[in-house]
């Protein structure tokens, strides 16, 4: 049975195994952060096939109680087929608890520091989201 870990720092938990080559460019891309400021994100990849195939809604079920993080990133069978590859953001938070919104790999970095330090609120970001509810900075400070 799958169980979801303790883990230091948030979790990117991947739901689909179909492309190893992609996932490894995605990740790449995703833990880059950002290199002007020397940013790096606090994050830890679970890539355990007993999660294929889990929604959100399945992965919430199994959150430890007292979980230590408000969120975790997703990398799914969309993260995928979509052409920019959108991750989700998981909310494990009180208030947002099973929300969820999408973002591109290379804004992960801007999503892990500003939760991950309270710096923003969930709702903040789905805010910022474009149309299509995908995360891609566009004016996400203003």
């Amino acid at each position: 049975m799958a169980t979801i870990p303790e883990t230091e720092f948030p979790l990117i938990l991947r739901t689909d195994f179909s492309n190893n080559d992609l996932v490894n460019m995605l990740y790449e891309e995703a833990l880059k952060g950002n290199q002007e400021d020397e940013y790096t994100p606090y994050v830890e990849v679970l890539n355990d096939q007993s999660f294929e195939g889990f929604t959100p809604q399945d992965l919430l079920k199994l959150i430890p109680k007292d979980y230590a993080h408000d969120f975790m990133f997703i990398l799914d069978s969309l993260t995928i087929q979509h052409p920019e590859h959108p991750f989700i953001c998981l909310s494990l938070s009180e208030f947002t608890f099973g929300e969820t919104l999408r973002f591109i790999p290379k804004e992960l970095y801007i999503l892990e520091s500003n939760l991950f330090t309270a710096n923003m609120l969930f709702e903040e970001f789905i805010d910022k989201t474009d149309i299509d509810g995908i995360f891609r900075a566009t004016g996400w400070y203003s």
